[in-house]
């Protein structure tokens, strides 16, 4: 079973959190918790629940989970409950359905079993009686139960899951009212929670949750086990969930539905009838920039009052801001004037990093300054003379952005005069292709005033199309990226029902409303702030109908109120916001997931007087690096910054964290103001570059990340951990040459924090230090596998210099699984190698549908001793015969390079499907030999 996380299973968050109850009296001891560091680099730290026993091993498996890649948990930043279990929507997929889909609350959904794809086997998706497996097979048998899954307003879905495992156990899935969330105020079931599980001698555990349904609020309230059915005893064993408001609301949406988590867990209690065995109570503050909660500490209590020593949980720290001191960067050459070659940044190179592109408007030659990850740049650039004549930037506008996938931005250039597209490909060494690759688009008539030039991912491929639509008429001309820096010729063209739907009066903007991964056309209204929203189509069409928002109140022209559109709540949506242009009151419409907007603003009156826009530049972006969007104003005189930081509800903190930049005359006519993460630590930093030269002055974000920085159990043992960016060179490698990928695969470099080394106290005075590293980072595009992990992954113990070297395979089904890792010891024979094994992997159908079983066939164990002298090998060969395959090896066979071997041979009694019993070994034959 998996963590009990409503961000994977409803794009939501649960946070919740309570008071250190200290005890009156203190014993010896800590409580235990494991930290490790996972496969995707994070740090990781889970503390067992410790329960009292149950009937024939029948007891919750409980644990409180850190995770530094986790969002605002049911425990706060990070921080979650493992051991539940549950099934929810998801969307279709191009590699599952061979469409891209989105939850939609109907019955073109999937369902995802902690999320693991089901499969369907029998029946019609989402009916009564409908039997799925897991994508990647795991030998349950699932079955949708009951419900409404027609297309008309009663739709529900299934009102429930039975899930029968190989183990023996049927869990039971929104078979209670409270187990079953549905969306807000709807009959449509988002959620189906672990409400049962039963052994096979009745022994049973139930699961009860409490929700809200107008708020969209759930999470669990009870444990209660020893129960058994066939005996008729009932359950004397219970585990209680407390909690308390939590100060940090956080509301999100998805599909149309809110969800709210107003809660945070105080403290775990185990009961033994109505004696209290055990508590574990958590401790919280808001300190972070922000307000989100973060968890202190937590103490563990037995029910007679003992208890061991809290265990402290430290936070990393700083000074929360935008840096008084710049960091210069004089740039070599004379004449880099704005006017001659305007400036913009992208990530040419493919580190992770945007550098600044200063392009010639006379000839397009780009000139690239390499950022070198400290909030400075190279002052030599590399510069490419494109092949062409009279490239100037009135009649080729320029671009960057990455058309062939791979990670690099390449230089776009449109004709104005017609749709031609020039594609100049970026290199990994900063500069660009000489040659374009080049489209010309089928018709006439496309100039860029009847037209305007736009690039959005529209189909959902991963990949940016050219988008063309009509300035007077709103009809969008969609022509298809390839992967290799061409489009298609014809276009895929949308005649959107409406009049009147002028550039001037219905601005346009693409972008990813409803979260399905496509790009939508949004035009919001001038006059006042009605949005329409036409929705990508997997095809590269838009809805002819729009989704349309009427928001309340009046006056909201764009005379008066800027439009702008960013995630401010953090649930991955973009919101509507209308920004007054006389004193900067923000009020957001906060995007609901199914292209609509909320009707009435989340509003902040700011505190101060006079932040009109002429006098204080307003910006959107996120300083703090907490995934939601801050309003900054950066005073147009001088170059004072006031950041406002977004809350989890959509509104934002009243007070501004000022920071008065070192410097004279910064004006904004001289130095205009933008934002980059010129470093590469993921918050946005303010560079100002001056009009006249070029001269580049970067005030850095210094808001702490947050991430867990120590764990501490009692006066002795203590955890330190050191994270570090992927843009950072010293921890990780990005693939490149043999090992580099090709579309859809790409190699990832971004600003996601990794444990970069781990110091943990040894018992005697000292500490003990591993160092981590990391290489191969590689995602899928447009198929919704996504990440598809590091390549390989390296930790190595600085007090006796072992190392060890761990390598993944990344291709599906395969992904994740480990195919080689090697022990060595630097100065030792044989290059260092003392040991390695290479695993093989091989597939075949699961037990029924489309699953696929996963085993591994081949493993190869070699070691060496510190000379270099190699041992005897072990080789290990599994065969897994049976048709259908339920996961049970029928051979497995030992040898080793002197000739000495031992083959086992199993034989199993036939599965009985009915009652899902797998697995019963009916005989084993082993034979050996000597050499």
């Amino acid at each position: 079973m998996r963590h009990f996380d409503r961000q994977a299973l409803f794009g939501v968050v649960l946070c919740m959190t309570a008071g250190l109850t200290l005890a009156q009296t203190t014993v010896a001891g800590t409580t235990p918790g494991q930290f490790s560091v996972n496969e995707s680099g994070a740090a990781t730290y889970a503390i067992p629940i410790q329960v009292p026993p149950g009937v024939a091993g029948m007891q919750p498996q409980l644990s409180l989970e850190y995770n530094s890649h986790g969002g605002n948990g049911l425990l706060g930043i990070g921080w979650n409950l493992g051991g539940l279990s549950a099934i929810s929507r998801c969307p279709k997929t191009m590699a599952s359905d061979e469409v891209r889909g989105s939850v939609n609350l109907d019955n073109n959904d999937r369902f995802c079993l902690d999320g693991q794809r089901l499969i369907l086997v029998t029946g019609s998706y989402g009916a009564n009686g409908s039997e799925y497996r897991t994508e990647r097979e795991s030998f349950s048998k699932i079955t949708a139960i009951g419900g409404d899954n027609g297309t008309s307003a009663t739709y529900s879905g299934p009102l429930s899951f039975s899930v029968q495992t190989k183990a023996g156990l049927t869990l039971h899935f929104g078979s209670s009212v409270d187990s079953r969330i549905e969306a807000q105020g709807k009959a449509a079931v988002l959620i189906w929670a672990l409400q049962k599980m039963t052994d096979a001698k009745g022994n049973y555990l139930t699961f009860t949750y409490t929700e809200d349904n107008t708020n969209g609020d759930f999470y669990p309230q009870r444990i209660d086990y020893t129960a058994n059915a066939t005996t008729g005893v009932t359950a004397t064993h219970q585990i209680r969930f407390n909690y308390e408001a939590r100060p940090d609301v956080l509301v999100r949406y998805r599909s149309g539905s809110k969800s709210r988590s107003a809660l945070r867990l105080t403290s775990v209690q185990t009961y033994v009838g109505p004696q209290l065995v055990k508590s574990y109570s958590l401790s919280y503050d808001n300190l972070i920039a922000g307000g989100a909660t973060r968890s202190t500490g937590l103490q563990e209590c037995e029910g007679s009052g003992a208890c061991f020593p809290p265990t402290i949980f430290g936070w990393l720290s700083g000074v929360n801001g935008m840096d008084a001191a710049v960091i210069p960067t004089d740039i070599n050459g004379s004449g880099w004037t704005s006017s001659a070659y305007p400036r913009r940044f992208a990530d040419v190179n493919g580190d992770g990093i945007p550098d600044i592109v200063l392009i010639d408007k006379d000839e397009a030659v780009p000139h690239v300054f390499l950022a070198k990850g400290d909030g400075s740049f190279l002052t030599q650039p590399i510069s490419t003379d494109v092949n062409g004549n009279g490239w100037t930037e009135s009649a080729y506008p320029r671009y960057l952005m990455d058309v062939n996938g791979d990670g690099r931005a390449d230089l776009v250039m449109a004709a104005n005069s017609e749709a031609q597209v020039y594609v100049f490909l970026g290199q990994t060494n900063g500069s660009f292709a000489q040659q374009p690759v080049s489209t010309d688009v089928d018709g006439s008539g496309w100039t860029f005033s009847a037209y305007p030039r736009r690039f959005a991912d529209v189909n959902g491929d991963g990949l940016p199309d050219f988008v063309l639509i009509d300035k007077d008429e709103a009809v969008p001309h969609v022509f298809l990226g390839k992967g290799d820096g061409s489009f298609l010729t014809q276009p895929v063209s949308t005649d959107v029902n409406g009049n009147g739907w002028t550039e001037l009066a219905y601005p346009r903007y693409l972008m990813d409303v409803n979260g399905d991964g496509r790009a939508d056309l949004v035009m919001a209204a001038n006059s006042e702030a009605q949005v329409y929203v036409f929705l990508g189509q997997t095809n590269g069409s838009f809805a002819q109908q729009p989704v349309s928002t009427d928001v309340d109140g009046s006056g909201w022209t764009f005379s008066a109120y800027s439009r702008r559109f960013a995630d401010v709540n953090g649930d991955g949506l973009p919101d509507f916001v209308l920004i007054d242009k006389d004193e900067a009151v923000p009020h957001v419409f906060l995007g609901k997931g199914d292209g609509s907007f909320l009707t009435q603003p989340v509003s902040t009156d700011v505190n101060g007087n006079g932040w009109t826009e002429l006098a204080y530049r307003r910006d959107l972006v996120d300083v703090n690096g907490d995934g939601r969007a801050d309003l900054v104003m950066t005073l147009a005189s001088e170059a004072q910054t006031y950041v406002f930081l977004g809350q989890a509800d959509g509104s934002f903190l009243q007070q501004a964290i000022s920071t008065d930049i070192n410097g004279n005359g910064w004006t904004s006519s001289a130095y205009p103001r933008e934002f980059a993460d010129a470093n590469g630590d993921g918050k946005g930093d303010l560079i100002l570059v001056t009009e006249s030269e070029a001269i580049m002055h970067v005030s850095l974000s210094t808001f702490p990340a947050p991430l867990l920085q120590s764990v501490s159990r009692g006066s002795d043992t203590t955890t330190a951990i050191v994270y570090k960016p992927l843009t950072e060179n010293t921890v990780y490698t990005k693939d490149s040459a043999g090992n580099a990928s090709v579309y859809p695969k790409i190699d990832l470099q971004y600003p996601q924090y990794v444990v970069s080394s781990v110091a943990t106290s040894n018992g005697l005075g000292g500490v003990n230090t591993v160092e981590y590293s990391y290489g191969g980072l590689k995602a899928e595009q447009g198929t919704g596998r996504g990440s598809l992990g590091f390549r390989w992954m390296k930790s190595k113990s600085v007090a006796n210099n072992i190392e060890s070297y761990t390598e993944f395979n990344q291709t599906y089904p395969f992904t994740g699984n480990v195919t080689k890792n090697e022990t060595r010891l630097a100065g030792s024979g044989n290059a260092g190698l003392l040991k390695r094994t290479i695993n093989t992997y091989a597939q075949s159908p699961g037990s029924a549908g489309a699953s696929v079983f996963v085993y591994p066939s081949l493993s190869v164990e070699e070691s060496w001793d510190l000379s270099g002298t190699p041992y005897p090998s072990s080789t290990t060969s599994y065969v897994y015969g049976q048709s259908p395959q339920y996961g049970d090896p029928t051979q497995i066979t030992v040898s080793n390079s002197e000739g000495s071997s031992k083959a086992t041979v199993n034989e199993y009694w036939p599965v009985d499907s009915n009652n899902w019993i797998l697995g019963r070994l009916k005989k084993a034959s082993v034979t050996s030999v000597k050499p």
